[in-house]
């Protein structure tokens, strides 16, 4: 880490090695038994209530972060401009010798909520998705299990960017309800038992990143 990192990482907020200082902020969707689902943004181990921080003026509105916003599609969809310049905002805001921090309990009681309150939420709505197949071990583990570790992995697969279409309604935010299943008819084959109508009874769960 370069000292500009370092310095810019060392904050009231933020405690040592954690996975959310300063130059991270990564947003999300939460809500707590007193707040409803809405926007946020990870400093330490707190959320920032972009809600709030919009209906004060210190977000821009534009953002498309705060106010009635429960996911960050309308933000996701302004484009990397917008993305920099509220990221750029909440630095500037947080940084250590910035007004806000100069009463940190103040800023602390009106804008932030503890991550351990919190209920985190699926932070975009999720209308479709495309599922590329480029970590090159797991090709080789799934393949080795298919075809054999001789034809673990397709002969074009380094030649093209491998993709599938997957299930948007099985998409969902760790330590939520069970997804919607998909359902079909199953059956053994041969068994002389009529297939029957189900859900599936077997998911294959995967952490997506992007």
């Amino acid at each position: 880490q370069s000292d500009a990192a370092a310095m810019l990482d060392a904050h009231p907020l933020v405690p040592e090695c954690s996975d959310f200082p300063l130059s991270n902020l990564p947003l999300g969707s939460f809500e707590t038994a007193g707040l409803s689902r809405r926007v946020g943004i990870a400093i330490g181990e707190s959320i920032l209530d972009c809600q709030a921080l919009t209906r004060d003026g210190l977000l821009d509105g534009a953002w498309a972060l705060g106010g009635s916003a429960q996911v960050i599609n309308g933000h996701l969809a302004l484009g990397a401009p917008a993305w920099a310049a509220a990221r750029a905002a909440v630095q500037r805001m947080l940084a250590p010798d910035s007004p806000m921090m100069r009463d940190l309990d103040a800023f602390r009681s009106k804008y932030l909520v503890a991550a351990s309150d919190a209920t985190m939420r699926m932070p975009v709505t999720v209308g479709d998705y495309t599922d590329f197949y480029l970590s090159l071990e797991h090709a080789r583990n799934v393949g080795t299990m298919f075809r054999g570790a001789d034809q673990a992995l397709i002969d074009n697969w380094t030649c093209l960017p491998v993709a599938y279409h997957g299930r948007a309604s099985t998409v969902v935010a760790s330590g939520e309800a069970d997804p919607r299943r998909p359902w079909g008819q199953a059956g053994k084959p041969d068994s002389g038992v009529a297939p029957v109508f189900q859900p599936s009874a077997q998911l294959d769960y995967e952490l997506e990143l992007g």
